[in-house]
């Protein structure tokens, strides 16, 4: 979903589900969005009643009855929600009804509280045909998708699909994470605090709970705890996403500070271009891997060995060993604008892996991206094989004006690295267009444009079509 700046465009509807924290990131979203902006709390009916109603609303908010299936539409707004851990949220639920019978509330559940233990409240409550007694959460997301919510075989990969579709799914046991993970997905302005609300009274902890209760509320919500499991390490993986997006932005931001400082000291002056060697023709094809040599490569000066990247994270299973930037006319990593250049990325792989994305960047020197694009992109992807190493070799012109450009690389599976990144290394080698000779130009890119002059035979307020000179073009 494309949003908006600060997100304040975008349209959210929050999936409450009882005893999660609800009530407390209810109270996030209203400091977020103002009170007047967020629903009152809905409870009892359909989210499609809910969009239909508040439809000018910011955020909907409330425990909503399941939908009949669908074909996944969201109404066009953020469906979220906060999953917790099963057993925790089933003592919660015990005791708040333990809790609220004291207010002399008649409600059937009250009184069991009152009168059974935890597991026996479960098991009365399973006796009387009680659909959400145990594997509340999973049978809520399934029957999203089917009502046939009876079969425990393909209740959860059901229940797994429509979480799926939910564009952000909290954690109750990690809250604060979860507001700031929230803010940071959706460009919102951060939270200082969040508010502990509606906090069930007088309830013991799952380390405190009888070792045979815990069993036994562990069996009867073993779907919900596969179900938060998964939910818990997809959070997980969001999370070092966002602190790797975080990481770069500040070590972009340093690097711009950098540039600013050193601007008005001194302008850098490009050394003198070294004399032209043909050592690649246009169509470059991949070189061996003897020709580039690990260390000591004359043909390659530039070479920057993985270890003194600049920035660099990933599992490593399969790694940069290392990058060099070679024009095909100068044999250096000092070019002139127009000409080829050959980026030689040298990699090992640890691991097999199908379809292995290789990606390159080039910045300048305020840390923007002037060009970045991969094999998945290019449709050039390849199979590794553990054991072996490759060198993978870009080859482009170097249609850029004169300055000093980083070069980064990544390896990684899919369209980007948020799948699975086995490394990524942030200005590993350099590339330095120099202008020698060629016409001068402003900007970043070398357009190469033709030029044609017309001499006209009408006056400039006549819409007549324009006669070439001598009957031709005249081309610069």
């Amino acid at each position: 979903m494309e949003l908006d700046v600060l997100g304040y465009q975008t349209k959210f509807l929050f999936d409450h589900l009882p005893k999660t924290g609800g009530t407390a990131w209810r109270t996030v979203l209203e400091e977020i969005f103002g009170r007047e902006n967020v629903t009152q709390h809905l409870e009892g009916r359909s989210e499609v009643w809910a969009m239909q109603r508040y439809a000018d609303y910011r955020v909907i908010s409330g425990h909503f009855l399941s939908l009949l299936p669908t074909d996944g539409q969201n109404g066009a707004r953020v469906h979220h929600t906060l999953l917790r851990h099963p057993v925790d949220r089933a003592i919660s639920e015990y005791f708040y009804w333990r809790h609220h019978a004291h207010e002399g509330v008649p409600d059937r559940l009250g009184d069991w509280a009152q009168r059974f233990d935890i597991c026996d409240f479960f098991r009365a409550r399973l006796d009387s045909n009680e659909t959400a007694a145990t594997n509340f959460c999973t049978k809520h997301f399934a029957s999203r998708i089917t009502r046939d919510i009876d079969n425990s075989d393909t209740l959860l990969p059901i229940a797994l699909e429509s979480l799926r579709r939910y564009e952000f799914v909290g954690i109750y046991e990690v809250l604060h994470d979860s507001v700031d993970m929230f803010c940071w997905q959706f460009a919102l302005p951060g939270v200082r605090q969040v508010p502990r609300v509606n906090v069930t009274a007088s309830r013991v902890s799952v380390r405190d709970l009888d070792p045979s209760a815990l069993r036994i509320l562990t069996e009867m919500n073993n779907l919900d705890l596969q179900l938060y499991e998964h939910a818990l390490s997809t959070f997980e993986s969001k999370k070092r996403r966002m602190f790797r997006e975080l990481l770069r932005k500040r070590s972009s931001e340093r690097r711009i500070r950098f540039a600013s400082a050193i601007s008005g000291v001194k302008k850098l002056v490009p050394p003198p271009l070294r004399r032209y060697r043909k050592i690649l023709q246009t169509n470059a094809k991949q070189p061996d891997r003897e020709n580039f040599p690990a260390t000591q490569n004359p043909h390659a000066p530039n070479e920057c060995r993985a270890s003194r990247r600049f920035e660099s994270f990933g599992g490593k299973e399969i790694e940069v060993v290392s990058v060099c930037a070679i024009g095909a006319d100068s044999g250096t990593n000092t070019v002139s604008p127009g000409e080829t250049v050959a980026v030689r990325i040298a990699i090992s792989a640890h691991i097999n892996v199908e379809n292995l994305t290789v990606g390159i960047e080039l910045s300048d020197g305020f840390g923007e991206v002037v060009y970045g694009t991969n094999t998945f992109i290019r449709g050039a992807g390849a199979t590794v094989t553990a054991g072996r190493d490759y060198d993978v070799v870009f080859t482009f012109r170097a249609n850029l004006n004169r300055g000093r450009y980083r070069i980064g690389v990544a390896l990684h599976t899919g369209p980007d690295h948020t799948e699975r990144c086995f490394h990524w290394c942030d200005n590993v080698t350099e590339l330095e267009i120099a202008q020698l000779g060629e016409p001068d130009f402003i900007g970043y890119c070398r357009l190469e444009p033709s030029i044609e002059w017309f001499e006209t035979t009408h006056s400039p307020f006549f819409s007549g079509r324009s006669v070439p000179a001598s009957g031709k073009p005249a081309m610069v």
